[in-house]
């Protein structure tokens, strides 16, 4: 699996370990898990938009 980076801040940082802890998950898995529920609304919006 390819590995990125970036850089984000401390209040997004804050509530990425929250909702990690929420979920019992380590940060990567909840980061991982994030960006793909957010890809998947990206695209219905921009369904929806066009």
């Amino acid at each position: 699996m390819p590995s990125i980076s970036a850089r984000i801040p401390d209040e997004e940082r804050e509530a990425l370990e929250e909702v990690a802890d929420l979920l019992d998950e380590d940060r990567s898995t909840t980061i991982r898990e994030a960006l793909r529920e957010g890809l998947h609304d990206l695209r219905v919006r921009t369904a929806v938009e066009r």
